[in-house]
């Protein structure tokens, strides 16, 4: 990723936490990527956002080692929504 470093919360002014997608191989406990802060405030990509990730980088399916190019876009996406404060 090029950038992980994350602006301090603009609600509290806290330190924010990245967390990276996690997938699993049922799919039954995988968990989505999402910016948290200490005040319970949780960011995360729209359906569409991730949606568009997918297709902007052309995601084909399957874990981490196939997709590296989307992991990586998906996640900065989310890191950059965050410091936007969209």
């Amino acid at each position: 990723m090029n950038n992980t470093e994350l602006k301090p919360c603009p609600f509290c002014g806290g330190e924010a936490r990245f967390v990276k997608y996690y997938e699993t191989t049922d799919g039954k406990y995988d968990r989505s990527a999402m910016v948290l802060c200490k005040c319970s405030i949780v960011m995360e990509l729209t359906y569409e956002e991730l949606m568009q990730a997918q297709k902007d980088f052309d995601y084909e399916g399957g874990y981490y080692s196939s997709n590296k190019r989307f992991w990586e876009g998906m996640h900065q996406r989310l890191i950059d929504k965050w410091n936007r404060r969209v």
